[in-house]
């Protein structure tokens, strides 16, 4: 699919965003990545955290429990650590400035794999493109400012959280493109560096192989998506081989690996679903964090202390003094129920969509459970919204397609005010669980109404009619 612009004003634009993303890698971001030996809190970047784990996994250190100048712990498996260590030996702001760099390429990246995607889907006509015209702006300027700020914040910081975007929208578009077995399997591959950058994305990566065997299983189909639930798989399997156990073995050795995994595990992977904060290497509490359970524990602490006298909730993420209302038993078990309940709606969705399989409704389930991964994890800070990217293209673009134009708009705004209200009024909203608990709404609404949709033929309607 080709831009719409004209060739000279799609130029210009996109030199512009060059210019301004280099002034302000060379100003901010590299000062932010600066050591400031008597301020170490000015020291802002993530990135060293990485690098510096790196370096002890070769040198005998703990690489979970050094820390970068800031203080900060790294939190993943070995390989992420492992694959930056040669920038170690360089100076701070210089490493900050190349990650910002590929981070860079990784945002291009992701606008070509959803231009992509959009193109497979006309090509296979699940979207007609006469009828997308006149939405396809409002569709892309809502989802460009909805990731505005977790885009910047991730390129500011120093985070992974476009590296992770890229990865699944390159390999969910390998899948996709479906010739043969080659292609998914690479596809299955690339998937797999998302989720051992951060481990929630294996609820993507999972349900883009569910779907693709529901295809393979329904008997009018299941010749010509053999192939592509094979290849999905296998490259699924092979890529976890290989960055969690072969490549890092190769590096650190066999016994060396295992153990770091061990120690991994321990301390950070079993709190993927459920948050110990007792093992607290990344406090959970901060109004920083949006997911969905932090929202609710922070909405119903200051819920209980302006209208129930109950403690006060501002400053829940420091040490606390005493149990918050919100850390009753029963409460905690409700939220994970509620959690785990949400992911699971998209199974039936899955299997709905499947009947009338198309890249369009394929490219949708997969969006939600990007979103979905973001619902059921324990911690899920501003940046980890660029993880939407995908639900926000293809959620409304489904909608209008499909004649429901008045749902279209509200799905495509709705989530441009949450990330607006996060990031201007984040002593107030983040407070108040806003994005995390708004997005965990639209993500109930968008599975419902998907539902609850017909699929048949006639429920493609003329673009000019409108439904409430």
């Amino acid at each position: 699919m080709e831009s719409t612009w004209p060739p000279s004003l799609h130029r210009r634009f996109v030199i512009f965003v060059f210019l301004a993303l280099l002034i302000w890698g060379v100003t901010d971001v590299r000062y932010r990545a600066s050591l400031h030996p008597d301020q170490p809190h000015k020291h802002r970047t993530d990135f060293t955290v990485y690098s510096e784990a790196g370096a002890a996994f070769f040198d005998g250190r703990d690489p979970y429990e050094v820390t970068n100048p800031r203080g900060w712990k790294y939190l993943y498996p070995p390989m992420l650590a492992l694959v930056v260590t040669p920038l170690h030996g360089l100076p701070t702001h210089w490493q900050g400035l190349i990650w910002f760099a590929l981070s860079v390429a990784m945002l291009w990246g992701c606008y070509k794999e959803s231009v992509h995607l959009l193109g497979l889907a006309f090509r296979d006509r699940s979207l007609h493109l006469e009828k997308m015209k006149p939405y396809l702006l409002l569709v892309g300027g809502c989802t460009s400012v909805a990731v505005l700020f977790p885009m910047l914040n991730c390129m500011q910081r120093g985070q992974i959280g476009i590296a992770k975007t890229y990865f699944l929208l390159l390999g969910f578009r390998l899948v996709m493109e479906n010739r043969g077995w080659v292609r998914p399997f690479l596809g299955g591959v690339a998937m797999t560096v998302a989720v051992v950058l951060k481990v929630t994305p294996i609820v993507p990566v999972s349900f883009v192989a569910f779907q693709a065997g529901v295809a393979w299983l329904r008997k009018e189909s299941s010749a010509a998506a053999r192939p592509g639930f094979f290849g999905v798989m296998a490259g699924s399997v092979a890529g976890l081989l290989l960055f969690f156990l072969i490549i890092p073995a190769g590096l650190v050795g066999w016994n060396a690996n295992i153990h770091h995994l061990i120690t991994w595990y321990s301390k950070v992977g079993n709190q993927s679903v459920e948050f110990d904060a007792a093992n607290n290497l990344d406090n959970p509490y901060t109004m920083r964090n949006q997911s969905f359970s932090n929202a609710v524990y922070r909405l119903g602490n200051w819920t209980a202390h302006v209208f129930f006298d109950g403690p006060p909730d501002k400053n829940v993420h420091l040490k606390k003094s005493g149990p918050m209302p919100m850390d009753a038993d029963w409460v905690q078990a409700t939220v994970l129920i509620a959690r785990v309940g949400l992911v699971l709606a998209l199974f039936p969705l899955a299997i709905k969509l499947t009947k009338t399989d198309s890249v369009l409704n394929r490219s949708l389930l997969f969006g939600l459970a990007c979103v979905a991964a973001l619902i059921v994890s324990p911690v899920a800070r501003g940046h980890y919204y660029m993880l939407q990217l995908p639900a926000l293209i293809f959620v409304p673009l489904w909608l209008y397609q499909r004649g429901e134009i008045q749902w279209a708009k509200r799905m495509a705004v709705i989530p441009v005010a949450l990330s607006l209200l996060h990031y201007a009024l984040l002593p107030v909203t983040g407070r108040l669980g806003v994005l995390g608990i708004g997005t965990t709404v639209w993500y109930a609404l968008a599975v419902v109404r998907l539902l609850s949709s017909r699929l048949s033929a006639a429920a493609v309607v003329d673009s000019g009619r409108t439904t409430g």
